[in-house]
């Protein structure tokens, strides 16, 4: 890359828009935070040149190395678009999911174990860290069961 293409946001913004969910070509910079930058306002649909590409979060940019320097590539989300996903991503977000569920109910169990006064029965009885500890001094049978065992 000998010279630097001007960019013509506002027709980029509408190309895109015609072609919903296709990545194209925004422009090539040699300078790599150039490039950063330009997906960082394509994104965001702000400053100058990012106006184009509002609302926010309507579009997406990422940037890939080139010989020449550094190529930004978008692509418009259209409102009723739905993006397809892979099986891994999809059982990733599930359990991610399910992950931080489990993690909002322990941390509301504690809360309201904190809140109980120190003599209440049932401060001692969601315990879960001591339940955890007592549930593995009485397992007896450690071959057969399931119980969660420490392995030193």
């Amino acid at each position: 890359m000998t010279t630097h293409v001007r960019v013509n946001h506002a027709a980029t913004a509408e190309k895109l828009r015609a072609n919903p969910s296709v990545w194209m070509t925004v422009g090539e910079y040699r300078n790599a935070q150039t490039a950063d930058h330009t997906a960082a306002m394509i994104r965001a649909g702000r400053w100058t040149s990012g106006l184009h590409y509002q609302p926010a979060g309507a579009y997406q940019a990422r940037t890939v190395l080139t010989d020449d320097g550094t190529r930004v590539e978008a692509r418009y989300l259209a409102p009723d678009a739905v993006l397809p996903i892979s099986a891994a991503e999809r059982s990733r977000i599930k359990y991610l999911v399910a992950a931080l569920v489990v993690r909002q109910r322990l941390a509301a169990l504690e809360e309201t174990r904190q809140r109980l006064p120190l003599d209440d029965p049932d401060r001692h009885a969601l315990d879960l860290d001591a339940d955890r500890a007592f549930a593995q001094l009485a397992c007896d049978h450690p071959e057969t069961c399931a119980c969660p065992e420490e392995t030193p």
